[in-house]
């Protein structure tokens, strides 16, 4: 594989930048919308699994902020008030490694990205995750009220 100098030079940067732990791991689930805002519903219930629900907007806005070297405040979602407010502040990083589950949706999002990972997941692995990141929602009843 033939890799220009100045790339190269940045993967390397990049990977020691991983070892000496000066790099992120940002979840595309500090991006989801309120679920009073969602706008894909499966049984009276908010899909969260539909592009829709994510802030993709935000999202690009933070990861731009961080690719320049700028400190971001990340959403954080409140329960009680079904909204979303600051969450901590943190950045910059040498490194950021963006994870979710429509990380791949968003064609400029995509742009943004310097290397692309896809890890194909079994079904019981998707399942168990899911079930782990979606558990603390809470009473899903109150929705619409």
């Amino acid at each position: 594989m033939a890799v220009n100098t100045a790339k190269r030079r940045a993967a390397t940067a990049k990977a020691e930048a991983f070892m000496k732990g000066d790099e992120r791991v940002l979840s595309q689930d500090n991006y989801f919308f309120p679920l009073k805002e969602a706008k894909e519903w499966i049984n009276d219930q908010p899909n969260g699994d539909h592009p829709s629900a994510m802030n993709f907007e935000r999202m690009m806005h933070d990861l731009r902020e961080l690719s320049e070297g700028r400190s971001v405040q990340i959403p954080q979602y409140d329960e009680a008030t079904d909204s979303i407010i600051a969450g901590p502040t943190i950045g910059p990083f040498q490194l950021v490694i963006f994870e979710g589950i429509h990380a791949f949706h968003d064609s400029e999002l995509v742009e943004m990205m310097d290397y692309k990972v896809f890890l194909d997941l079994d079904e019981r692995s998707r399942l168990v995750r899911r079930t782990a990141r979606d558990a603390p929602v809470g009473d899903l009843s109150k929705i619409g009220q």
